[in-house]
């Protein structure tokens, strides 16, 4: 049945399934339907004047199942089971090294509060969000210009990697960042693909430099790893996917062919040659194309590998064999330590959280949400904006955990077990409303422990 406009705040009632229709800043719930349990909420909702109230008759309880309900004994509306999951999440907290949420969360008391939050944050990301476009726009005409051969497209990347180094040097911006990046726009994937290797490379660098120099060698690198495989990509451009049609002997020679292309550019010695010719080899010699060990390997290319496997896991042409950024970094974490520098891969398990933004979850209440931005102090609480078939994607609800008593991540999902109108209203970068954290000046050593207790399990 369809919701039915409530004439009057008085026809509220316990156990009514309600739909408030208005901004989601108008009012202090984090969702907009659901079923009133607590007096509290009934009587806030009682008091709101700037929205419209609805009830589904369905979906609601008969008025004697509530009529000596005592607040004590009645759930927090939107939770079945959250008090376990919190109390669980808790305790992972405590074992990653973290202060555990305390005990009583000051949620938003009030519509201005939340407000508030939301263009504080929307400011960092606005902000963010024009600088990455212009990189974006210096990225794609650095491309054709490589395609042509053209000798200015090395001038173009190395102004945009200063661009782009800038970005990442500000904790805010670069946490910002990460949030655009979660969700690409359709664009190429040859394209796409170098630029987050790219970024995160870049990202994942300043855990071990602050020199500006090597920063720009390993963002170059990771900008053109996949050099080699530029003419193949230039052949099948009419693919939707060229990764898709990509033989194995192809693939195993395009560090080669990068090498060779990337020589012409930088001479022979440059850190930025090495990345391209050696991206695929692996610290215990079953990397190709020469089977490079150890310390053969120099810095620069042991980041960007790491990089590069990682976002091969998270966007796998095939959607079915995509792995959440969750389960990426359980992989990495729990089989590549060997192949893959172990300082590494643990340092990006740590820039990117337990739950990397971009990774698709279902909370405690069985909705479904994206993870729009970590919070560096409660890493199991992330902003997260959730689905509602009620809701239109334009004003989508993005809620902060922390701030939630009794709502919680339940699980994370994998892409192809959510259904396809349910990942296209999930993806943040279609509207400019979600949230990015401010810096993590901590650092988190058993974090990784963590995750490869999960993987193992």
């Amino acid at each position: 049945m369809a919701f039915i406009p409530i004439e009057s705040p008085q026809d509220l009632r316990l156990g009514l399934y309600i739909k408030i229709q208005g901004s989601w800043f108008s009012h202090p719930f984090s969702k907009n339907a659901f079923k009133i349990k607590l007096q509290k909420d009934l009587e806030t909702l009682q008091g709101l004047t700037k929205v419209r109230l609805l009830y589904d008759p369905d979906r609601s309880d008969p008025q004697t199942e509530h009529e000596s309900v005592s607040e004590e004994a009645t759930p927090y509306p939107r939770v079945n089971s959250a008090s376990e999951v919190r109390i669980s999440n808790d305790r992972e907290s405590m074992a990653l090294g973290q202060q555990p949420p305390p005990a009583h969360v000051t949620v938003y008391e009030t519509p201005e509060s939340r407000r508030e939050a939301f263009l504080v944050r929307r400011k960092i990301l606005r902000k963010t969000d024009q600088a990455y476009q212009a990189v974006l726009q210096q990225s794609k005409l650095m491309f054709q210009e490589l395609r042509t051969g053209h000798s200015k497209a090395i001038v173009r990347a190395s102004g945009m990697i200063e661009s782009l180094n800038k970005i990442v040097s500000d904790p805010n911006s670069s946490m910002a960042l990460m949030n655009l990046m979660s969700s690409p726009e359709e664009v190429e994937d040859f394209f796409m693909h170098s630029l987050n290797v790219c970024t995160l490379s870049m990202m994942l660098a300043q855990s071990f430099t602050d020199d500006a120099e090597d920063t720009q060698t390993i963002g170059i690198g990771a900008l053109f790893h996949d050099i080699g495989l530029l003419e193949y990509e230039r052949k099948t451009r009419d693919v939707k996917s060229y990764r898709t049609t990509l033989d194995s002997k192809t693939l195993r020679e395009h560090p080669e062919e990068g090498n060779t292309i990337a020589e012409k550019f930088f001479g022979t010695a440059s850190g930025c040659t090495h990345i391209i010719a050696h991206h695929h080899e692996r610290l215990d010699g079953s990397g190709y194309p020469a089977g490079l060990r150890g310390e053969d390997i120099d810095f620069f290319t042991k980041i960007v590998m790491v990089v590069d496997e990682y976002d091969e896991l998270c966007n796998h042409p095939d959607i079915c064999k995509s792995l959440t950024p969750y389960e990426a970094l359980c992989y990495l974490y729990g089989k590549r330590r060997g192949p893959l520098w172990d300082d590494a891969v643990v340092a990006l398990v740590q820039m990117l959280s337990v739950y990397p933004p971009g990774s698709l979850v279902e909370l405690s209440d069985s909705s479904l949400g994206v993870v729009s931005s970590i919070n560096p102090q409660t890493r199991m609480a992330p902003w997260v904006m959730l689905y509602s078939q009620d809701i239109p994607r334009e004003e989508a609800c993005i809620i902060d955990l922390s701030q939630e008593e009794n709502l919680a991540i339940a699980r994370s999902l994998q892409p192809k077990d959510v259904p396809h109108n349910i990942r296209d209203y999930l993806n943040p970068r279609r509207i400019i409303s979600y949230f990015p954290s401010q810096a993590d000046e901590g650092q988190n050593t058993t974090l990784p422990e963590r995750l490869y207790s999960a993987y193992s399990e």
